[in-house]
C-alpha cells in the first residue's frame, strides 16, 4: 500500500604539510550567524515491505514531488559543470548496469520507484550516481566531516558527522526504515531517491559517508558509492565482511565509508578506482576523517581542491577528540557546535557561484547498539535538544554482536521492548518543525499494537511514544520502565520543550 504523508580556542597549526588554503574557498566557514541555518526537510518514512518492488512503489508514490524536485536540481547542478543531460543519462545508465551485476534487487527497487513517481529510471539513477556524474564532470566537490570514538571499556562506537552540500540541492532527506527479505532491519538517511547514504542495520553495522577526490576518478560503469553503502548495511555483519564487500566492486568515484560495528570496531574504508585503503580505529582512540586520503598509497593520487577546508575541519575534530567521546549524541553535537568559529559548521560563501557554495545541511550520529540514526537539521552550531531526532528500529533476531541491548553506552535502562520487524511494527514519530529545519512523518503499512517504541534522548531523560502516536512517556535514567506519566500526543510539541519537567 502506498505511504501517506502524515505530515574554544584557535586550532593548532597542522603538523603535516598540505597545500596552502585560500580564504573564501569552497565550503569556507565563519561563525554561526542567525538566519543562515540550512532549511532541510527530513521525512521519516517506514515501510513493512520486504519486497524491493513493493517498497519502491510505496516510496515513489509517497515522494513523487520531492523526487521530481531532486531530479531538476541535480540536472541543473550537472549543467553548471558542463555536463549535458545526455551525458548525465549515459553515466546514470552505465552505473545502473554495474549495479545489476552486484545488487539486482536494487535495480528492481529503483525501477518501480521511478515508475511510481512518474519519472524515467535513468533520472532516479542519476540521483544515486550523482557523485559519479560530478566526478566525471571534474567538479572536485568537497563535503562532510566524520569522527568515531572507540571506548576503552568495549562499549559501542560513538560517532559524529556533518553533511555539507550545495545550498538548494538535496534539501529533501528521507529517514527510511524497512526490513530486508532476510529479515534484517535497516535505517538509512539519504537524499530523496537515493538508496542509502548514512545508516545502521540490526546486524550492528553503521555507515558514514564522505566524498573524496582522486586522479583516477571520472570513468563510467562503476557501482555508485551510495549503492555500496546500501550493500554494506544489508549484507555485512562484521567490519571484515564490510571490507570484503567494498573490495568486491569497481567504482568510478572516490569516497570514504566509515564503518562502525557493535563488535566493537571501526575503520575508514577509502574507496577509489585505484583501490581500497583501510584506516582502522584502536580501542580508546578517536578516528577522524574529512575529504582527503589518509592511506599513503592512495594519497599519492590526491585530487582534492587546494582551497578545500578539509584540513581545517580535520584539525578541528582532532584537537577536540575528547568531545567525540561524550554521550548522549546530542550533547556530543552541542559541545562541538559551541566551539567558536569551528570550520565544521559550514556556511555558504556569497562571493562564490551558487553551484560552488557549501553549507552544513545535517548533523548526525549513529547508534549501532540501538539500531538508530540520530540527527538535527543544520550545522553543529544549530543543534538544540528540542530539535534533535532519532529514527530507529529494533529486531530481537539480530541483537548486535558482543554488546548487550541498549544504547551506545551499553545501558539497559532506556531501551524499550524489542519488536520483530513485521507488518505490525511500523514506528511512527511525531511531526514537528524545529528552528533549523522541518521534519515530516510518513508511514507505509499499518501501525498496530503498542509494543516497541521510539525514543529521543536528552542529557537527563529519554522520551518515547508508541507506534500509534497515542501517548508519550518519560524514562528516568535510574529506572528500567516507564515510570513518570503519559501525556496525549496533542500535547507533545509543548511538552518536548522541557523533557522530564512539568508532566
Amino acid at each position: 500500500m502506498s505511504g501517506v504523508l502524515v505530515t574554544r580556542q584557535r586550532y593548532p597549526e597542522p603538523l603535516t604539510s598540505r597545500p596552502a588554503r585560500v580564504p573564501g574557498a569552497v565550503g569556507d566557514s565563519g561563525p554561526a550567524q542567525a538566519g543562515t541555518v540550512a532549511q532541510v526537510g527530513v521525512h521519516t518514512w517506514t515501510s513493512d515491505a520486504a519486497s524491493p518492488s513493493v517498497r519502491g512503489t510505496e516510496y515513489g508514490r509517497t515522494f513523487a514531488s520531492a523526487l521530481a524536485n531532486a531530479v531538476r536540481q541535480y540536472l541543473a547542478l550537472f549543467a553548471s559543470y558542463g555536463m549535458t543531460g545526455a551525458q548525465a543519462r549515459y553515466h546514470a545508465e552505465t552505473s545502473a548496469s554495474a549495479v545489476a551485476a552486484h545488487a539486482p534487487e536494487l535495480v528492481e527497487e529503483v525501477g518501480t520507484l521511478a515508475r511510481a513517481a512518474g519519472l524515467e529510471e535513468w533520472q532516479v539513477w542519476a540521483l544515486n550516481a550523482r557523485t559519479e556524474i560530478l566526478a566525471a564532470a571534474r567538479s572536485a566537490a568537497s563535503e562532510c566531516s566524520t569522527a568515531v570514538h572507540l571506548p576503552p571499556d568495549g562499549g559501542a562506537p560513538r560517532t559524529f558527522q556533518t553533511w555539507d552540500w550545495v545550498p538548494g540541492v538535496g534539501d529533501d532527506l528521507v529517514a527510511a526504515r524497512y526490513p530486508t527479505a532476510a529479515g534484517i532491519g535497516v535505517v538509512t538517511v539519504a537524499e530523496a531517491g537515493q538508496v542509502a547514504k548514512f545508516g545502521v542495520s540490526t546486524h550492528g553495522v553503521g555507515v558514514h559517508l564522505n566524498i573524496l577526490n582522486h586522479a583516477t576518478d571520472g570513468g563510467g560503469g562503476g557501482v555508485p558509492v551510495h549503492v555500496l553503502a546500501r550493500m554494506l548495511l544489508e549484507r555485512a555483519e562484521t567490519l571484515e565482511e564490510a571490507i570484503a564487500i567494498a573490495r568486491s566492486v569497481s567504482v568510478t568515484a572516490s569516497t570514504v565509508l566509515t564503518v562502525v560495528t557493535a563488535e566493537p570496531a571501526a575503520a575508514c574504508l577509502e574507496i577509489s578506482p585505484a583501490g581500497v585503503g583501510v584506516v582502522r580505529a584502536r580501542s580508546g582512540t578517536t578516528l577522524v576523517h574529512a575529504n582527503h586520503f589518509l592511506d599513503p598509497e592512495l594519497a599519492a593520487g590526491e585530487a582534492v581542491p587546494t582551497d578545500s577546508t578539509t584540513w581545517a575541519r580535520m584539525d578541528c575534530l582532532t584537537a577536540h577528540a575528547d568531545l567525540i567521546a561524550l554521550s548522549p549524541p546530542v550533547e556530543r553535537a552541542r559541545a562541538l557546535g559551541s566551539l567558536p568559529r569551528a570550520p565544521i559548521s559550514v556556511r555558504p560563501t556569497p562571493a562564490l557561484p551558487a553551484y560552488r557554495r557549501s553549507e552544513t545541511k545535517l548533523t548526525l550520529a549513529l547508534d549501532v547498539a540501538g539500531t538508530a540514526v540520530e540527527y538535527h537539521p543544520g550545522a553543529p552550531a544549530d543543534v538544540t535538544v528540542e530539535g534533535w531526532r532519532r529514527a530507529g528500529i529494533w529486531a530481537p533476531t539480530a541483537t548486535p554482536r558482543r554488546h548487550r541491548p541498549g544504547h551506545e553506552d551499553g545501558s539497559r535502562t532506556a531501551r524499550p521492548a524489542a519488536a520483530r520487524i513485521s507488518p505490525t511494527s511500523s514506528v511512527v514519530t511525531d511531526s514537528a518543525t524545529s528552528r533549523s529545519g522541518q521534519e515530516h512523518t510518513t508511514r507505509s503499512g499499518p501501525a498496530v499494537g503498542s509494543g516497541a517504541s521510539q525514543k529521543v534522548t536528552s542529557a537527563q531523560v529519554s522520551v518515547a511514544w508508541d507506534r500509534r502516536g497515542e501517548r508519550v512517556c518519560a524514562w528516568s535514567p535510574s529506572c528500567r520502565s516507564p515510570a513518570v506519566r503519559t501525556v496525549p500526543s496533542a500535547r507533545w510539541s509543548a511538552s518536548r520543550r522541557a523533557p522530564g519537567t512539568g508532566w
